[in-house]
């Protein structure tokens, strides 16, 4: 019995690493809550230019926030994934959708 237990707290460990180290999820931090966002599942609704619209794939506070010219990446990412789960009608539009506490 003791040996079953272990071996479900190694699984479970091992499968919170695997999570925390795949780069297809990303973790962005915010104040009402964190949004998980997984690459993997976004693929299908088209190309990677989409969101990623200078080509390159580069953090999008390097550019959002930093030149005042450009929209803040907060208002960025409202903008663009509210956009789009209202136009594909999938995917959480409220706040409580997409932040997690």
């Amino acid at each position: 019995m003791k040996k079953l237990i272990l071996l479900f707290i190694i699984i479970f460990c091992l499968a919170g690493i695997s999570y925390a180290t795949n780069p297809t999820i990303i973790i962005y931090e915010s104040k009402i809550g964190n949004v998980i966002f997984n690459h993997e599942n976004h693929l299908v609704y088209g190309e990677c230019i989409i969101c990623h619209h200078t080509k390159e794939f580069v953090v999008c506070s390097s550019c959002h926030g930093i030149d005042a010219n450009i929209i803040k990446s907060k208002n960025a990412f409202h903008k663009q994934c509210k956009g789009c789960h209202k136009e594909l009608k999938q995917g959480p539009t409220k706040c409580k959708g997409c932040h997690v506490k």
